[in-house]
């Protein structure tokens, strides 16, 4: 089997990442980058300045 039949069969998906603030619990959704991983904590929560904590990451499939 040739590997562009094998690719023909896929869907294409874009990735996501969700982070939760540790102090007011405030949910995002962002584009995934390079070098998440669940539980890392990172950013600022833009309502109370608090830290942000990577709770979830996800892929959605993309029409054609």
């Amino acid at each position: 089997m040739s590997l562009m039949s094998n690719l023909k069969g896929r869907q294409k998906s874009k990735v996501y990442t969700i982070e939760e603030c540790l102090s007011c619990g405030q949910k995002t959704k962002r584009a995934f980058q390079s070098g998440d991983f669940v539980y890392k904590v990172g950013g600022e929560c833009t309502k109370c300045k608090g830290k942000m904590k990577i709770a979830m990451i996800y892929g959605e499939k993309v029409e054609e």
